[in-house]
């Protein structure tokens, strides 16, 4: 039986309009502390607890900060982002913490300038969904998307300085190009389409992969080396990125959340007819691509997240692909379950496993362990559509025989906010201790959103105690070895 430490929430929700608790990081809304309980004891053998964290920069003005994103950097400082306020015209929602989410500062949007508070800016405008994923040496990589265009900005120092800042990262000639190959029939694998929609990244080794939805089709898929050696750039062709804007065997669902290993090898998913794939490659050679089918899925959706796979790798190169696999929209046995394979060989082959539950999942996110074997894995289970969701972080890890094996999950938050549109982020830090984001505001409820404005819509439970993801004593070594220098 272990004890989840947990913030008092107010019971429409995360309220997060309170103080924040100087020990746990707790946070505690006056409103309702004498109607609830301040521990909660659950059972559950060998949990892990949490504390959350609430962004009080992060104030909701009728739109936006929904769809949060998280990931935390080798030196532990968390990054989130959410989507942008004023669509196509203000910076985004970019926040970071160094003190393991004590406190929280919006990034600056050039040099060490920050837009001033309660406003949101995190980069240059315009934005609408930014996704920031943590590189190297104090660096952080921010992927965006406008009607027309795919910003790339960077971070360095820990936050403390934006550094680089593209307008428009996607090769456009190229676009009209294979759209031109798509229409004639020249190239069936190519998209008629031509949007910049849903910016995916992942980073490992002075490399940021970037996807891209066209609108339906196949993955697009680019490379960017970085740090660049310009503070602003944008796209040409001597520099690039190189953009593979026909990857994959045709066309599917919306491109789901790709990651890239150490030695640059790389898994993008897609959901094709009933079929999930890969799309495999090195981002030495974007356009040398491969996709490998992982599992036939079927899927009843009670949230906005739907048909979105998930890839993650962890330090041993393992890839984990996951994917939600409800039966029903309604509580019953079996109704839920995610879906869950992994490869040790590359995506020749696959494990593969569904877990059930008694209630639908209405949201799934994976991050990979760099440091050591396994993955986090959060998902939420609840009884109706947008209603209130138990949110649980587990540890993924790969059998003696390959197969998947769920340990240590735990309960996060109950009774929590709904799955928030589109996607919600967990992550692994580099001691191996689990986080993950929340957003109170689910994204085209028009209502919903005006009543929040004023709140702090936006969340971050960190890990307190408990078992951690293990951490290879070379890891240990080569962060401490990084920190000394």
């Amino acid at each position: 039986m272990a004890r989840l430490i947990l913030p008092v929430l107010a019971t429409a929700g995360l309220v997060l309009a309170g103080c924040l608790g100087p020990d746990s990081g707790a946070l505690l809304d006056p409103q309702v502390t004498d109607a609830l309980p301040l521990d909660i004891d659950l059972e559950v053998t060998d949990a892990m607890a949490f504390a959350l964290s609430a962004v009080l920069p992060a104030v909701h003005f009728g739109h936006g900060l929904y769809e949060p994103t998280i990931d935390v950097s080798s030196s532990g400082v968390i990054y989130i982002s959410a989507h942008t306020t004023g669509i196509d015209t203000t910076g985004a929602p970019a926040f970071f913490s160094s003190d393991d989410g004590k406190t929280w500062r919006q990034l600056p949007f050039a040099s060490s300038a920050r837009v001033p508070e309660p406003l949101h800016g995190g980069t240059p405008p315009p934005s609408d969904e930014i996704f920031i994923v943590a590189g190297d040496d104090g660096q952080a990589w921010g992927v965006d998307i406008t009607l027309a265009t795919f910003p790339v900005n960077g971070w360095c120092d820990d936050g403390a300085r934006h550094c680089y800042h593209n307008p428009n990262a996607y090769d456009m000639v190229q676009a009209q190009t294979s759209r031109a190959a798509a229409l004639t029939g020249q190239d069936r694998s190519c998209s008629v389409a031509n949007l910049n929609d849903r910016p995916w990244a992942a980073y490992a080794n002075g490399k940021l992969l970037m996807v891209n939805n066209a609108g339906g089709g196949p993955v697009q898929i680019g490379v960017l080396k970085v740090p660049p050696a310009r503070y602003v750039d944008v796209w040409n062709p001597l520099d690039g990125p190189v953009w593979n804007l026909c990857a994959g065997d045709g066309g599917g669902f919306i491109p789901g959340i790709p990651d890239m290993r150490a030695d640059h090898f790389f898994a993008a998913p897609q959901r094709q007819g009933k079929m999930f794939v890969v799309v495999t490659g090195n981002a030495a050679n974007v356009m040398d691509v491969q996709q490998r089918p992982v599992f036939e899925n079927a899927h009843t959706s009670i949230s906005e997240i739907s048909n979105y796979g998930l890839v993650a790798f962890d330090a041993e190169g393992t890839m984990y692909v996951v994917a939600m696999s409800n039966e029903a929209a309604t509580p019953g046995p079996g109704s839920g379950g995610i879906q869950i394979a992994i490869s040790k060989d590359d995506g020749h082959t696959f494990v593969e496993r569904t877990i059930r539950f008694d209630r639908p999942v209405s949201s799934v996110y994976i991050d990979g362990n760099k440091r050591g074997p396994g993955a986090v894995l959060n998902w939420g289970l609840t009884d109706t559509v947008d209603g209130p969701t138990d949110w649980y972080l587990g540890h993924l890890l790969a059998g003696a025989d390959g197969s998947p094996i769920v340990r240590e999950a735990s309960l996060v938050l109950k009774d929590g906010p709904a799955a928030s549109r589109h996607v919600q982020g967990a992550a692994v830090g580099p001691d191996g201790r689990a986080y993950m984001v929340l957003s109170a505001v689910h994204g085209n409820d028009l209502q919903d959103s005006l009543s929040r404005v004023g709140t702090t819509p936006l969340a971050v439970a960190v890990q307190q105690d408990g078992p951690r993801l293990p951490i290879t004593i070379e890891a240990l070594a080569g962060a401490i070895g990084a920190r000394t220098r």
